[in-house]
């Protein structure tokens, strides 16, 4: 149920896992299919007769895309890889520390044109173990698209979960974006807990 003068419709059927979408600068709808299901990550663009694929063979989980200058950035298990207008992949990183449920996140890019990713966490599900892993997300990142050099752009002084030492801060950022005076919005997943198991430090 939608509010009066408005209504819903499917715009694409059948897809997999679809997990995000975007425009690109003609206002084509780009999807990004997780590949969870299928093992395989795909980026689509959405055609009258339904969906194309644009690049695939996208580590799973596919979890974000975005358009900036003519090129498509696919955000999927360890890596960042761009995909050019004539289909061509490259990745412009790879070793990003992402594993189990605790994957690196779609790309923005700010005002001179550096990347930004949210890398979520490493607590829960218990991936770990039960203990966090310090080097493991809790974290936005910045990148150089053009060099491939990756910095820590915003992090807790313990590298860490904010509740594992019951101070303020980052728990597990999923997703960042910006507004009209490039300021950073970011989304924090925010606290689990398996129940009956111990966090330890």
């Amino acid at each position: 149920m939608v509010p009066s003068g408005y209504k819903i419709e499917a715009l694409a059927e059948n897809l997999t896992t679809p997990f995000n979408l975007t425009f690109t600068d003609q206002w084509e709808i780009l999807i990004a299919d997780a590949g969870i299901a299928s093992g395989n990550g795909k980026a689509l663009m959405i055609i009258p007769t339904g969906t194309k694929v644009i690049a695939e063979g996208f580590k799973p989980p596919l979890t974000g895309i975005t358009f900036y200058k003519d090129n498509i950035y696919v955000a999927h298990r360890g890596f960042i890889t761009i995909v050019k207008p004539d289909g061509s992949k490259k990745d412009i990183i790879s070793g990003l520390l992402s594993f189990g449920d605790h994957h690196n996140n779609r790309v923005i890019f700010g005002p001179v044109g550096e990347a930004f990713i949210a890398e979520f966490g490493s607590e829960a599900p218990n991936t770990t173990g039960g203990k966090p892993a310090r080097k493991v997300g809790h974290r936005v990142s910045r990148i150089n698209p053009e060099t491939g050099v990756i910095m820590t752009f915003a992090i807790n002084k313990t590298g860490l979960a904010a509740f594992t030492t019951g101070g303020g801060g980052l728990e597990r950022p999923i997703v960042v974006t910006s507004g009209k005076q490039n300021e950073m919005y970011i989304t924090d997943f925010g606290i689990y807990k398996s129940p009956g198991i111990k966090t330890q430090v």
